[in-house]
């Protein structure tokens, strides 16, 4: 392609300069205690370069996301461990995201305005805030990335047969799907740029279906193992999800999501990073019409096919999308989450611009309404767009932004109570604590609550929510490092040993964990056992300080002449 050729799709740039103008202000963003912690600032797979052999090996996170532990690793080698960097790439993910969007659209809608238009409302909708501004939501970003490059090419590619061009679209398929399992989608959106290829060229759909289906097939070999290994790791969360519900009740908040998204996209207004249960759990008959409704929408669309096959493309876009997030497979997402939109969100954007084309081909005189009704909207969104975004400038103010938009969100009120000790505020934080354990009790709130008393010296209350936090959740390492620590500061070291033994065996590489079993033998007057365990924690750390300068005090100082060094701050891995 020439550059004459390429001089009228300047207006394809119009949306990625209003991205870079919605979201620069992100580069001055702090990380927000919503997994960035265990994403980034404490995932020791960034603590030692740039290691593809690591990123490939690991369930770190009980994810695999070997792609995007690439670019963490990535960002953290090139900019640094500061959240700059990482949101910086964010931002240059999204532009490239909106141009490949813009690219996208003009093969669909053949008309270089209604592809920048898509493109515009793709770049600034706030549904696709959280994606942009949260560090962890790179994964949605990256494997947007890749599928939207991999669906650009074979679209372009206008079903003809070519070996180099198969190869970049697998490349590409497999890069997004190692980014994000959930892009095991990507085949079925294959099929549907086929199908809708099919009605815009007059083929048979059996004869655009069948072109490049080695390329499709491919794809989806490799989708099985991603998907496959995605459920066997994933876990529910605490956060008032109920794993155990029936098929049929999962099926009809399934259908409640989405027509919920729906709504959001249409009006997208008291958004939050983190929904209540209250969000989809909702009456049988209220699920019940959901999926009749979802079902409708579903039979129009195919009805539609030969007439308007870019509205059944939208439609089926969006619901292609949206599956692996809806929960009838439940693994430990966060259901009703807005990032999840971040690509889904496209098919209803080309739905709604297709009707507008349509409806301006039919009445020329409404072209230019409709443009600026079109322009009023994107711009509009893009206000919105912005605003949301300020809210993840800091974690304080996007819990109480939470809080303000939703209702008994315990996980809000947890997030939110970390944040307000760290900012000196422990009281209060206690206070919110105890609001989100009345709501839903969970591990997570007993753990931090138990930090907070043990640093107030209120050592039996610490005690008893650490208790409650191992008991809700015994795989959680530092919930036994705390706990055993705290016991054995308040003589209970009889406990403390059968705690951290237990940590020990779920946990058998844990330096930590030895290291603390020694302190405790230490307390004891076991000098033997001690030592055993401190050379235990070397083997597994050779770095580990404190297990090295207490192997060595043990050699001179009998233990039954020392007081206690054990204590919960120091025991944090």
């Amino acid at each position: 392609m020439n550059a004459t050729s390429l001089k009228p799709l300047w207006p394809l740039l119009l949306p990625a300069i209003l991205a870079g103008a919605v979201f620069w202000q992100v580069g001055s963003f702090a990380f927000v205690n919503l997994d960035d912690d265990i994403y980034i600032t404490d995932n020791p797979l960034l603590q030692h370069g740039i290691s593809p052999a690591d990123a490939f090996a690991s369930d770190y996170a009980e994810v695999w996301i070997p792609a995007t532990w690439l670019s963490f690793m990535t960002d953290r080698a090139l900019q640094g461990p500061g959240p700059a960097g990482y949101h910086r790439t964010n931002l240059v993910l999204h532009i490239i995201n909106v141009l490949l969007v813009g690219m996208l659209c003009l093969r669909l809608l053949n008309n270089r305005w209604a592809a920048a238009a898509a493109a515009g409302i793709f770049a600034v909708h706030p549904l696709g805030v959280e994606a942009v501004c949260w560090v962890t939501a790179r994964k949605d970003l990256l494997s947007g990335t890749f599928a939207l490059g991999a669906m650009v090419i074979h679209v372009a590619g206008n079903g003809r047969r070519n070996t180099a061009r198969t190869v970049v679209v697998l490349l590409l398929a497999l890069l997004a799907m190692l980014a994000k399992p959930a892009m095991v989608v990507l085949p079925a959106w294959l099929v549907l740029a086929d199908a809708w290829r099919s009605t815009t060229t007059g083929q048979r759909l059996r004869t655009a279906l069948t072109r490049a289906w080695g390329t499709k097939l491919a794809i989806l070999l490799a989708a099985a193992p991603v998907a496959v290994v995605t459920i066997r790791l994933a876990k529910g969360t605490e956060y008032g999800l109920r794993t155990q519900d029936g098929l049929w009740e999962r099926m009809g908040q399934a259908g409640f999501m989405i027509l919920a998204w729906l709504g959001r996209i249409l009006w997208p207004r008291g958004l939050a990073p983190i929904y209540p249960p209250a969000s989809w759990e909702q009456p049988a008959g209220v699920l019940l019409v959901s999926v009749v409704m979802v079902l409708a929408l579903t039979m129009g669309a195919l009805l539609l096919a030969r007439q308007r096959p870019l509205l059944t493309w939208g439609w089926l876009w969006f619901l292609v999308g949206v599956a692996p997030a809806v929960g009838i497979v439940r693994g430990g997402q966060l259901l009703m989450s807005d990032r999840y939109l971040y690509l889904p969100l496209l098919g209803i954007v080309v739905f709604a611009v297709c009707v507008l084309q349509k409806l301006a081909g039919r009445r020329p005189g409404l072209l230019k309404p409709l443009a600026a009704a079109a322009l009023v909207v994107i711009l509009a969104l893009a206000v919105a767009g912005h605003r949301q975004a300020g809210l993840w400038r800091d974690p304080l103010l996007l819990w109480e932004h939470t809080l303000d938009v939703t209702t008994d969100n315990a996980t809000a009120h947890t997030n939110y109570a970390v944040v307000l000790n760290a900012n000196g505020r422990p009281d209060e934080a206690l206070a919110h604590l105890e609001t989100s354990l009345r709501i839903a009790p969970h591990s997570l709130a007993h753990y931090n609550a138990g930090n907070i008393l043990n640093a107030q010296g209120r050592l039996d209350e610490a005690v008893v929510h650490f208790r409650a936090a191992r008991r809700r959740n015994p795989e959680r390492l530092e919930f036994c490092l705390n706990l055993g620590a705290l016991l054995a500061r308040t003589g209970r070291t009889e406990e403390a040993l059968e705690v951290l033994r237990d940590a020990i065996r779920r946990h058998p590489q844990s330096a930590p964990a030895n290291y603390n079993l020694g302190l405790v033998h230490w307390l004891r007057g076991s000098r033997s056992a001690a030592q055993e365990a401190w050379r235990r924690a070397l083997v597994l750390d050779p770095g580990h300080v404190d297990a090295r300068r207490m192997l060595e005090r043990s050699r001179v100082i009998d233990p039954a002449t020392t007081s206690s060094p054990a204590n919960g701050d120091s025991s944090d891995p």
